[in-house]
């Protein structure tokens, strides 16, 4: 399997490339009133619109930086999406999107702990380097109260 390795702070992350449809430089997105802070809003494309979050914003509470290896993942979500919705997607921005990584799903490791405030953190890879790899796993990626209003039909 190929991920997607990005950060988060100081951490690195994993998305399994089976949920990424594109990589793309950050969007302009039109914002969305009384929606939590890491929402950055709705982005658009020749295929339709779809809601954009702010990996970093959620996960530790800052912004993502406006460099050029901030990107934005467009994902498949399919959890709880309303059946006339054709493909639910949701762009995710994440900070250093700059490389991947060939792994298979059983190198990922339970990481011993639970984090019931962050339910999108997955399993966890020791990489070559020393330094550990976490998988984030899209469909917990939003509480349920976001996910009705972002997917609503």
């Amino acid at each position: 399997m190929l991920y997607l390795i990005f950060s988060l702070g100081t951490d690195r992350y994993a998305l399994s490339t089976a949920d990424v449809l594109a990589v793309r430089p950050v969007p302009a997105v039109k914002a969305l009133p009384s929606t939590p802070p890491w929402v950055a809003g709705l982005a658009s494309d020749g295929h339709g619109s779809f809601p954009v979050i702010d990996l970093c914003a959620l996960a530790v509470n800052r912004p993502a930086r406006a460099v050029m290896s901030t990107r934005m993942a467009v994902l498949r979500y399919t959890e709880g999406a309303s059946a006339t919705v054709q493909e639910p997607r949701l762009g995710v921005i994440v900070e250093q999107a700059t490389s991947t990584l060939a792994a298979d799903d059983k190198d990922f490791v339970d990481p011993g702990l639970a984090t019931p405030e962050a339910p999108y953190l997955g399993p966890v890879l020791q990489h070559e380097d020393g330094r550990v790899i976490q998988r984030v796993v899209v469909r917990d990626l939003l509480p349920g109260s976001v996910r009705e209003r972002l997917f609503a039909r």
